[in-house]
């Protein structure tokens, strides 16, 4: 394979991410058309709010066909939680009224809805003087102004760059689906960094703790911070916004970085069907060590879906590794609507009716007494090895994955998942094992991502090795 330079990979990846002039006209449209409605509510209602657009539209950072406008609205100190909300979301409701919505949670509800396809987000905070927040959104409108003011049309562009990057390695989104790279955080990186290139050189050679300071915060941190990648806020040194950023997502972005710079290609830029990716790997001997758990639910918040999925995924992987089933990967899947899934890639899905017991050495006689009493009618034989230790036989409770899993799902097995959804887990669940999995029912492109990602190479993986 050839690959092209880096130059010449970078002017076409320039072209894809930046907006056309009729794209830029029809955001601007729907940004004005956003501030009207809501300034005529407000009006209306006699309340005397700042409304301040933000987002990567304010500050120039949008890709396109993805371009996103939050507009704040600045409530005054004094406003109640309860009031900021209330008052917030009906502002929101009555604007967009006829336009699809729904409510989206943070630390606060605030309304999503979409105008001309384009995703607007209202979003009620707190008219706060700098560093005196009294919710997390309060912050947002300094990160507009902070990025507008030190961000030129060269640096709008190179952040461009980096989130199409991080967007096709799967590594784009704060949100706790991906735990990855937000847009602010592409932004501060860029702040500190200034290129994209001059990013992933940086990225190459980051090691584990690493401090990305902006030139407000040179002189040193505010805080002592634990996590992979620590990117002090610019407007909060107290707040890491690498704290977000799995360290599975740094160490990905650190050799994919290093890979790209060594061979360029446009490839890192341009995404590929799921499907037609899957048409030639299929055969793959890994698929028969796959199981998949299915089930349907009602349609909650995603951060919040996804918290009590990743939850009970690690309970899962728990129930399984406790009956000697070796998980060597696990991941979760969902539409983000209704319907989700679990995948386990197991060494095993089938173990032996017998489990051996290691008990203590026979020497050490209390606590081989204890052994055998507390085993006492458990242990079909006992013997002392070669090495002394007292082994005995018993039987497994369960012999296959699949009986773990269905015991686990049914309640059957205590497992830590949240109210609602461990009801509908157990009402309507369905296991796969094995080639069933790849059948036409299950090849949803949100399925098939979750799949590949157990069963086939990372591609930043197999990249190393070309």
């Amino acid at each position: 394979m050839s690959y092209s330079t880096l130059d010449k990979v970078l002017e076409r990846a320039r072209q894809l991410v930046t907006p056309s002039i009729l794209e830029e006209k029809k955001v601007a449209r729907v940004a004005n058309f956003l501030l009207t409605q809501v300034r005529e509510v407000t009006d209306k209602s006699g309340l005397d709010l700042d409304l301040v657009i933000g987002g990567s539209y304010a500050k120039g950072t949008w890709l396109p066909g993805e371009a996103d406008l939050d507009l704040f609205l600045k409530f005054p100190l004094d406003t109640s939680k309860v009031d900021l909300e209330r008052q917030g979301i009906a502002i929101a409701e009555k604007a967009l009224h006829s336009h699809p919505r729904g409510l989206r949670y943070s630390e606060h509800p605030y309304l999503e809805a979409w105008v001309k396809d384009i995703r607007v987000n209202v979003v009620p905070c707190y008219d706060a003087k700098k560093g005196q927040w009294k919710s997390a959104a309060d912050r947002s409108p300094y990160h507009t102004t902070v990025i507008k003011e030190a961000f030129d049309q060269s640096l709008c562009l190179e952040t461009r760059i980096l989130k199409r990057f991080l967007k096709k390695s799967g590594l784009y989104g704060a949100e706790i689906k991906v735990q990855g790279f937000s847009g602010y955080v592409c932004e501060v990186i860029m702040l500190a960094y200034k290129t994209f290139e001059a990013t992933l050189r940086e990225a190459s050679d980051w090691e584990d703790h690493q401090v990305i300071l902006t030139d407000p915060l040179k002189n040193g941190l505010s805080a002592n911070f634990m996590s992979s990648l620590i990117i002090p806020d610019p407007v909060d040194a107290r707040r890491n916004l690498g704290s977000a950023i799995s360290a599975r997502n740094v160490a990905a972005f650190t050799l994919i970085a290093s890979d790209f710079l060594k061979r360029p290609r446009f490839s890192n830029f341009s995404f590929t069907n799921a499907r037609k990716a899957w048409s030639s790997s299929q055969s793959s001997p890994i698929l028969e060590r796959l199981v998949m758990v299915t089930f349907r639910h009602h349609k909650v918040p995603v951060d919040i879906l996804w918290g009590q999925l990743r939850r009970t995924l690690r309970g899962l992987v728990r129930q399984l590794e406790s009956h000697d089933f070796k998980v060597m990967r696990a991941n979760v899947a969902s539409d983000d609507q209704t319907k989700s899934a679990f995948l386990f890639l197991i060494e095993s899905t089938t173990l032996s009716k017998f489990r051996r017991r290691i008990g203590p050495h026979a020497h050490r006689g209390a606590d081989a007494r204890v052994f055998l009493k507390k085993n006492a009618g458990k242990l079909l034989i006992s013997w002392i090895s070669d090495d002394g230790r007292i082994i005995g036989l018993t039987d497994r409770q369960f012999i296959t994955a699949e009986s773990v899993l269905r015991e686990a799902m049914s309640g059957s097995i205590a497992l830590s998942v949240a109210g609602n959804l461990k009801r509908e887990l157990k009402q309507n669940f369905e296991i796969q094992i094995g080639r069933p999995i790849l059948s036409p029912q299950y090849s949803k492109p949100w399925l098939l991502e979750a799949i590949g990602n157990i069963v086939f190479t990372e591609r930043l993986l197999s990249d190393q090795r070309r």
